[in-house]
């Protein structure tokens, strides 16, 4: 069981706190992708577009979340070696 660690739960917290940051500039900067794609209102050449940007930030986010997961995932299991030592 992991002990309550102050440092620890502020790391995890920096981590979450900016993806959520990132999540949320994303968001600004690139408001209503999929609501222009389904107005019906845009070119096939400007769906393809909005389609790729979609699937770029998709993968950026995925990213993110990965490397958020991978970090917790070690300061936690540091965390556990050090209890265990």
């Amino acid at each position: 069981m992991i002990r309550y660690d102050k440092k620890l739960n502020q790391e995890i917290y920096q981590t979450v706190y900016a993806f959520n940051k990132k999540v949320r500039s994303l968001n600004k900067n690139n408001p209503n992708i999929i609501k222009k794609l389904e107005s019906n209102d845009v070119s096939l050449e400007e769906s393809i577009e909005l389609f790729e940007k979609g699937i770029k930030l998709s993968e950026l986010c995925r990213k993110t979340l990965d490397t958020a997961q991978n970090k917790i995932i070690t300061l936690t299991n540091a965390e556990s070696d050090d209890i265990d030592d």
